[in-house]
C-alpha cells in the first residue's frame, strides 16, 4: 500500500463533491463461495422466502435477486475456498455483514425449521432493532436485524406486508488498524461529509445519508478475508458496491494515491464500468456504476 497517512489524510478533492449526496450508493452484489451452489441457494430461498424459480440444479453457480425495492443480488459461486465474514475487535467477535429483514419472527421460525445454527439466545430484542446471529449453510457468521422499513421515495406507497423478508444491507463492519484514518479515507474517496473528529476512536461510523446503512470501522489487527477463488480460478472479491460518477471517483483515487488494480476503469459494457482497488487496510474491493448512467 503506497498511501502516506500523514500526507494524504487531509488531501481531499473538496471542490467537486456534493457531500449531501455521496458517490457511493448501495450494495450491488454479494458474492459468496459455495461447495454446493444449488444447496446454498435453496437454503437462502427457504430461510428468507425468496423466489424459488432461481433454483437450477444444472447450473454451476447459484443466484438470488434481492427484491424489487433494493439493488443488490447474491451470487453463490462454486468454490472450495472458505470465506470467514467475522473478526475480533475490542475483545468481541464482530460479523462483517448485517442484513435487514422484515418479520424477523418468520425468519427465526424458518431458521429453526431448517436446522440453522443460531448463535444468539433466540431473537435478541433491543432498542436498536431485534437481531439474530447465525451460521449459514456454508458456516459463515452473519447477522440479520429487523428495523424500521425505509423505502425509496418512489416506493413510499408500498405496503410493508408485501416486502420480502430479506431486503437490504444494514451495516458493513470492517477491521482497521487506524479507524479514523480509514473512515476519513472513505469520506475523501467517495464524497461523504465527515461527522467525526476523534482521531483516537476505536470505532468510527459512517452513516449513508440516502440508503439507510452504515460502514463501521473498528480498531483491530485482524485481517478480514475479502477474496476467494471461483471454479475457474479467478480471485473474486465478495463485495461489489454501486457508485455513480465513476470517472470522478477514479480521478479522486488517483489524486489520493489509491492503489488501483490495472490502474484503469474496466468497461464491462452492459454490466457497467468497474474499478477494483485496495483500501488503507489492504482490502481489495470493487465498485461499479451499473444502473446509474
Amino acid at each position: 500500500m503506497n498511501i502516506d497517512i500523514q500526507s494524504n489524510v487531509h488531501n481531499t478533492v473538496e471542490t467537486v463533491w456534493n457531500k449531501s449526496n455521496p458517490n457511493l450508493m448501495n450494495l450491488l452484489c454479494l458474492y459468496l463461495p459455495a461447495k454446493d451452489p444449488y444447496a446454498t441457494t435453496k437454503w437462502y430461498c427457504d430461510v428468507f422466502e425468496l423466489d424459488p424459480s432461481v433454483l437450477d440444479r444444472g447450473s454451476p453457480d447459484g443466484f438470488v435477486n434481492g427484491n424489487p425495492y433494493t439493488t443488490y443480488s447474491m451470487y453463490y459461486l462454486l468454490s472450495q475456498d472458505e470465506l470467514k465474514l467475522h473478526f475480533e475487535a475490542n475483545g468481541s467477535v464482530h460479523t462483517s455483514i448485517r442484513l435487514k429483514v422484515n418479520h424477523i419472527d418468520n425468519v427465526y421460525r424458518n431458521m429453526m425449521q431448517s436446522g440453522t445454527e443460531i448463535l444468539t439466545d433466540g431473537i435478541v430484542r433491543s432498542d436498536d432493532g431485534d437481531w439474530i446471529r447465525f451460521k449459514d449453510i456454508d458456516g459463515r457468521l452473519l447477522e440479520v436485524v429487523h428495523t424500521q422499513i425505509n423505502l425509496p421515495e418512489s416506493e413510499q406507497s408500498v405496503s410493508p406486508s408485501t416486502i420480502p423478508l430479506l431486503y437490504g444491507l444494514q451495516r458493513l463492519s470492517l477491521p482497521a488498524k487506524d479507524p479514523y484514518f480509514t473512515y476519513k479515507w472513505y469520506c475523501d474517496v467517495f464524497g461523504f461529509e465527515p461527522s467525526m473528529n476523534d482521531t483516537d476512536a476505536d470505532l468510527c461510523v459512517l452513516d449513508h445519508p440516502n440508503f439507510g446503512y452504515s460502514l463501521h470501522f473498528l480498531r483491530s489487527d485482524n485481517q478480514l478475508q475479502h477474496q476467494f477463488h471461483n471454479r475457474e480460478g479467478y480471485n473474486h472479491t465478495y463485495l461489489l458496491l454501486q457508485v455513480k460518477d465513476i470517472d470522478q471517483i477514479f480521478a479522486s483515487m488517483k489524486s489520493l494515491g489509491v492503489e488501483i488494480v490495472n490502474d484503469a476503469i474496466n468497461d464491462r459494457g452492459g454490466c457497467g464500468q468497474e474499478i477494483r482497488f485496495i483500501d488503507p487496510d489492504g482490502r481489495t474491493i470493487e465498485i461499479n456504476d451499473y444502473g446509474t448512467r
